[in-house]
């Protein structure tokens, strides 16, 4: 071999090493990039959902509403509607559990309702008790209620009302 042939094959050796060490770097830079996209997206879609969140609309208002003497109704007084909304009731004087009903979403200006007389009846009949004659509730029965409902992109919200006699 030439001393010229000797240099070039070291030469080339030298710029395969290079190459490699250069090509490895440069799929090391282009995971990273890779990452810094999802990164930038990810990021990108949180400050959407933030910014969606501060803009929409939330009037939801809860007003009780006359109803007959074992029942209760609450009027969604906003203007926009509740989603998955929850009517929970306690009974004060013990007269039945915790009571939920779901009324999946309720627009604007719709009524949600409990019949007390139902649910004491539910309870008596849960309880096997024998059946009474006439009205199960005594007068004047008092509940607390709340109602709890969720908006248009999730964001939960509550109202409970003063004690409520009927």
């Amino acid at each position: 071999m030439t001393p010229e042939a000797g240099i070039a094959l070291v030469a080339l050796a030298v710029t395969v090493g290079v190459a490699v060490v250069t090509w490895h770097r440069a799929n090391r830079a282009d995971r990273h990039a890779d990452q810094a996209l999802e990164f930038a997206h990810a990021a990108e879609a949180r400050a959407d959902r933030l910014e969606r969140l501060q803009l929409e609309r939330r009037d939801v208002r809860w007003v009780q509403r006359d109803a007959p003497r074992t029942t209760i109704s609450f009027l969604n007084a906003g203007s926009d509607p509740a989603y998955d909304v929850q009517l929970i009731v306690d009974s004060v004087t013990g007269l039945f559990p915790r009571r939920t009903q779901s009324h999946g979403n309720v627009a604007p200006a719709e009524v949600i309702t409990m019949n007390l007389q139902a649910e004491a009846q539910a309870e008596l009949d849960a309880l096997n008790a024998s059946r009474v004659a006439g009205s199960v509730l005594p007068r004047p029965v008092t509940v607390q209620a709340s109602v709890t409902w969720q908006s248009a992109l999730g964001v939960p919200a509550s109202y409970e009302f003063d004690r409520i006699t009927t």
